[in-house]
Formats: structure tokens, C-alpha cells, sequence
């Protein structure tokens, strides 16, 4: 089964909007939404504009930022106090940056560098344009924690920093990815100044910084995800948003061979949910349970939260067709994976929806493909309940019966059209019901 492969489709549907405030108001030392000098937290942390000449506001990722030339020494800055220190436990700090000009630049943070050993954390772009975290267990000594994403000239990047006294490590973290850690037994807590822009007179930054909150624990996933908002950013004050995390895996049925992304059932089952929905697609055309099982450990699990701020967290998971047509293994052997597959993923904290396989008429069908699909799918019906959370039994659907229908299925009477991905989207939309 051959279409065109989709490596990963990530979108964002922010369909709440809702007037509550956020839990990002928990905890919050200050928030520079950067349009001017002031704390839009309330707590009074006004920043000084320094410079041969003051930095100025320009046209920022939200409404406005600060733009800094490093030609003019321009930097943003407070006295220590204990809303901008470390303090004793958890923190986070973050920003959007765009970075205009090359260089070792600093964005912010407490980080005297030039004596007194007053190193405490602060975040950073290397001259190689990646974003750095680093964090002081002494005041002298530095422990950084380096992000391998890049991060190109004149674009806006969100960049958060966190430090987990719990677990003893910090965290650095580009938009929504995937966070790089490195072992920190605690964090300094000093009396140097917060910087915005620069630190001890070196490491000027030039470009333009936006929306720069900091909080005294460490965000959850789903918090951190609210933030980024699929490119969007937030601004203060920030208002809830009750996010669901789907995952997707499986083949070009999953992907949405041969109709554009947005007609896929993924993306046309979170149009039909209510609330805020985000997920990832990672069908691939030509994919079989076994290559999805083989990178499904660092694809999907490290998506996977964990602590309890999702409203859902579930993998569905559509696959089987492929191991089918390849007519290698038995019908046994690829339940046998399916389950392994959905006992994986529950091992690692997700839920998990299983799915029969559709009928199919294509051209180079082989003859056993029958018999397998039915022998499958009979498997699947008997034992879903000992691997899965639900079943999305989309053989069994009438408008799904016929792949000759060209209502529901396309010319190749294999993929589906947009009406038939649609079906799909409503089968595994009541699938989800109670998870």
C-alpha cells in the first residue's frame, strides 16, 4: 500500500477560549508582556532601561517587545529580590526571542559571571544559534543544559528554562518540543541582579524579546503547551485552556493518503470534539505495526505527560492493512502485534484506542488478503478489552462496506475520500467517550 508519507502534522485547535483565569497565575513572580518597563503580574518588579541609548519598543510576537542593539549596550534590569531570585524550590522562566544578528547573546536572567561568584540561572543562544539553560549549584560553578533544536535568524522561537528540585534536574525547552535535561542537585539562590539583554557587561543581545513571565514551581506539560499555543504565544493574563492530547499512528489511512492533511480523520475528528484539542499525526505511508512499534518508544511516548493535566491523554492506533498486503505474517502473528503494540503504549501511561481493519478491492490485492483482514478483525473484536481502552470498529460500519463505493472510498478502492476519513472521525469521536 503506497501514498505519499507523512513524517508528522502537529496541530492546535483552541476552541474554548474560555474567560477563566489560568492556573499560569499560580505562583507568578513577574510576567514583562515588554510593551513597556512595567510587571503586569501585579507584583511591582518595574524593570530600568539602560543603554548608551534606552532600548526601544517595537513590534513584537504579541502586540509589542523590546528591541535591543548590542552596538548601543542596551539591556533591561532589577535589583535581587525574591520574586526574580531563584529561591529555594522550583522555578520556571521563559520568553520569545528573535534573535536578528550572530553571537553568543544572552536573553535573561541573574547571572554575574565577572566575579563574586553570583551565578544563579539565566537563559542564553549560543553563537550556534542553539538555546541554552544554565543554572549554579554554588554561585561560581556553571551547569548547562544545551537544546540540540536550532534556531534561525530573524524568526520567533518560545524558550522556557525550569529547575525540578524533586527530580534534581533542569530542563530547557524550544516552542512544544521535546525538553533535554541535565542533573542539578539544587539552584544557587543569589543577590545579583536580573538582566534582560545582557549579563556583567557581556553577551549583548540584538534582536527583540517578548512576553518574559517567571514562576516559582515548575509548569506542567499541558501549561507549557498552553504558552506556546501552536505558534501563537500567550500574553497577560493568561485564561484557561483544558487541553486533550491525541496521538495518531499508523499508515496512509492514518495520514490521510490521497486527500490534503486537513481532511484526514485526525484532523476531522478533532473538529468534531469539544474543548481544546492538540495532536500529533504520525502516520506514514507503507507503515506496518511492526515499524510503528519499532519508533513508537521516542515518536510518541515522550508525549506523554504524566502528571495529570490533561483532560485525555490516548494513542489510536490504525494499522495492520500494510502487514496484510505484505501476505509474511499470519493473521495470529499480527494480532499479536497489534496487542504488543497498545500494551507498550498503556505501560507507558497512555490510553489506547484500537481499530479493525477496513475492507479494501485494490488492484494488486492478494488473494490471502480476505481471509487475513477477517481473521484479524476477528481477533481484534474477542480481545480488544485485554490491550486496549476502546474499539473504533470501522469494518463494521455499513458506509464502510463496499470499498467500490465511491461515496466513502476513493478510485483506488483501498484509501478513503474526505467523506470517508469523515465516517472514520465520527467512529472514533464516540470511541473516546469516557476515556
Amino acid at each position: 500500500m503506497r501514498g505519499m508519507s507523512l513524517a508528522r502534522k502537529v496541530v492546535v485547535l483552541m476552541k474554548g477560549g474560555g474567560a477563566e483565569p489560568s492556573t499560569l497565575l499560580n505562583d507568578l513572580d513577574y510576567w514583562y508582556k515588554l510593551d513597556d518597563m512595567a510587571d503586569a503580574s501585579g507584583n511591582g518588579n518595574t524593570l530600568t532601561n539602560n543603554g548608551d541609548t534606552p532600548a526601544t519598543i517595537s513590534a513584537g510576537k504579541i502586540g509589542n517587545g523590546v528591541a535591543l542593539a548590542a552596538a548601543s549596550h542596551q539591556y533591561l534590569s532589577i535589583a535581587s529580590n525574591a520574586n526574580v531570585a531563584a529561591g529555594i524550590g522550583d522555578f520556571t522562566v521563559g520568553a520569545w526571542v528573535k534573535k536578528t544578528a550572530a553571537g553568543d547573546m544572552f536573553i535573561l536572567g541573574k547571572w554575574n559571571h565577572a566575579g563574586g561568584n553570583q551565578k544563579e540561572y539565566s537563559l542564553f543562544i549560543t553563537s550556534t544559534l542553539r538555546p541554552r539553560f544554565s543554572v549554579s549549584s554554588t554561585g561560581a560553578n556553571d551547569i548547562n543544559v544545551i537544546n540540540t533544536t536550532a534556531m534561525d535568524l530573524d524568526v520567533w522561537f518560545y524558550i522556557l528554562g525550569w529547575f525540578d528540585v524533586t527530580l534534581s534536574k533542569a530542563y530547557v525547552q524550544v516552542n512544544d518540543g521535546v525538553p533535554v535535561a541535565a542533573d542539578v542537585a539544587s539552584v544557587f539562590n543569589g543577590t545579583s541582579q536580573l538582566n534582560i539583554g545582557q549579563t556583567a557587561g557581556f553577551f549583548y543581545f540584538t534582536g527583540i524579546i517578548d512576553e518574559a513571565p517567571k514562576w516559582s514551581r515548575k509548569l506542567t506539560a499541558a501549561e507549557r503547551s498552553a504558552l506556546y499555543n501552536n505558534g501563537v504565544g500567550v500574553s497577560y493574563p493568561p485564561l484557561v485552556i483544558n487541553w486533550r492530547r491525541l496521538i495518531f499512528d499508523g499508515d496512509s489511512l492514518t495520514s490521510g493518503f490521497p486527500e490534503d492533511a486537513e481532511n484526514s480523520y485526525p484532523a476531522q475528528l478533532a473538529a468534531l470534539l469539544t474543548g481544546d484539542t492538540r495532536y500529533d499525526n504520525f502516520g506514514v505511508s507503507g507503515q506496518t505495526i511492526v515499524e510503528m512499534a519499532a519508533d513508537a518508544a521516542t515518536q510518541v511516548d515522550p508525549y506523554y505527560s504524566g502528571d495529570g493535566s490533561y483532560s485525555q491523554e490516548v494513542v489510536l492506533v490504525w494499522g495492520g492493512v500494510n502487514d496484510i498486503h505484505n501476505a509474511i505474517d499470519s493473521a495470529e502473528t499480527i494480532h499479536t502485534n497489534i496487542a504488543a503494540y497498545h500494551a507498550a503504549r498503556q505501560t507507558a501511561g497512555w490510553k489506547t484506542v484500537a481499530f479493525t481493519i477496513a475492507n479494501a478491492a485494490h488492484a494488486d490485492k492478494p488473494v490471502s488478503f480476505d481471509a487475513t483482514q477477517a481473521a484479524v478483525n476477528v481477533l481484534i473484536r474477542a480481545n480488544w478489552e485485554s490491550y486496549a481502552d476502546a474499539l473504533c470498529d470501522v469494518q463494521a460500519d455499513a458506509r464502510l462496506s463496499n470499498p467500490l463505493d465511491t461515496t466513502y472510498f476513493h478510485s483506488d478502492k483501498l484509501h478513503l475520500n474526505s467523506a470517508g476519513y469523515g465516517v472514520v472521525a465520527e467512529l472514533a469521536a464516540s470511541a473516546l467517550v469516557g476515556l
